[in-house]
């Protein structure tokens, strides 16, 4: 542990790319969500976005980990249970997992589909990657996962 990952009343900082990269993979359920708002008509967002309906289920089902992780995260006082333990220690695995499944998706849509490519789908996949990276690099990331029970 580093001074750094503590703040003024010694609780440990959440990393900011811990929170970016599960925004990162719940992108399909925030577009879906926002999309449920407009009344008019719930599949034009969707369709505006997502070049075809496949693409878009196959997001939801990459952000399905990153669901259960926050999901996890929020039951914070459960962190002394047995099965919380057990869950937590997997966490970043499987979200790592999750992001490059996400990786792989976005590369087979963008390489077979280049007449569909949309700029917002490039911008996605260097972010994707950069996100990738940092979950895999990150001392600190890795520390706040080995001490976020303690």
């Amino acid at each position: 542990m580093q001074w750094q990952d503590f703040d003024f009343e010694g609780r440990l900082k959440i990393p900011i790319g811990f929170y970016l990269g599960i925004v990162y993979l719940l992108r399909g359920f925030i577009i879906w969500v926002i999309s449920l708002t407009y009344s008019d008509d719930r599949s034009l967002l969707i369709g505006l976005i997502y070049s075809n309906v496949s693409l878009f289920k196959l997001t939801i089902l990459t952000g399905l980990p990153a669901l259960f992780t926050f999901l996890l995260f929020s039951l914070k006082k459960q962190k002394g249970k047995t099965w919380y333990k057990a869950i937590w220690r997997v966490q970043r695995r499987v979200l790592i997992a999750a992001l490059l499944l996400d990786l792989f998706i976005q590369f087979y849509t963008v390489s077979f589909h280049i007449t569909q490519v949309h700029w917002m789908q490039m911008v996605l996949f260097i972010l994707g990657s950069y996100l990738f990276w940092y979950w895999l690099q990150s001392q600190r990331l890795k520390r706040f996962f080995r001490h976020w029970l303690l």
